[in-house]
């Protein structure tokens, strides 16, 4: 069973053990200049360690390392066993939380209407599909507004707000232009 924080929010601490222990360890894999690795490389090669999706977060990739927050029950285990990618060697080391380069996202920004900032039609409009289609997504949870799960279609998105459709990307909410004579909404959204 795992504790609820004041806001409703779900920690990564189990019940009765220390709340103020730390929710995520953040960890850097440094590897030779010469070598690439993309995305695929680092995660492919934490699954082959037994390692479940769920418990690791986004992975970002710079020039000369990468980098990931985990469970901090996992840091220790991955700095000792996560030594190699394909054939090319890893350093892996602990890093502070703080230390976590920021993620540079690129997005193609778009112009839309929608009826209204309902999930689904801005979803739909993100993604080109439509908005039944956008709605079984959202159901199926394999949509995530802010970095979690949404189960509601009807779920007003604001300024600033991440879309993330597991299969087919993320958008943002970049910002809303005022209302049609139709009474449809212009937003700008990047994906």
């Amino acid at each position: 069973m795992w504790a609820r924080n004041a806001q409703g929010q779900f920690l990564l601490t189990p019940v009765g053990e220390d709340m103020n222990a730390p929710i995520y360890a953040a960890l850097k894999v440094a590897r030779h200049p010469q070598y690439a690795l993309g995305h695929r490389d680092i995660l492919g090669a934490l699954m082959a360690l037994g390692i479940e999706r769920e418990t690791i977060g986004d992975i970002v990739i710079h020039e000369d390392f990468a980098a990931f927050v985990c469970l901090p029950e996992l840091g220790g285990y991955i700095t000792e066993n996560f030594t190699k990618a394909g054939r090319v060697g890893l350093v892996v080391s602990a890093i502070g939380l703080d230390e976590l380069p920021a993620r540079e996202e690129e997005f193609t920004i778009k112009t839309k209407t929608v009826a209204s900032l309902r999930l689904d039609a801005v979803l739909s409009a993100a993604f080109g599909i439509s908005r039944a289609n956008s709605a079984e997504l959202i159901i199926n949870g394999r949509v995530s507004l802010n970095h979690q799960v949404c189960l509601r279609t009807d779920k007003e998105v604001t300024v600033d707000s991440m879309l993330s459709v597991r299969g087919l990307g993320r958008a943002k909410l970049m910002e809303i232009n005022g209302v049609s004579r139709k009474s449809r909404t212009f937003i700008r959204i990047g994906v």
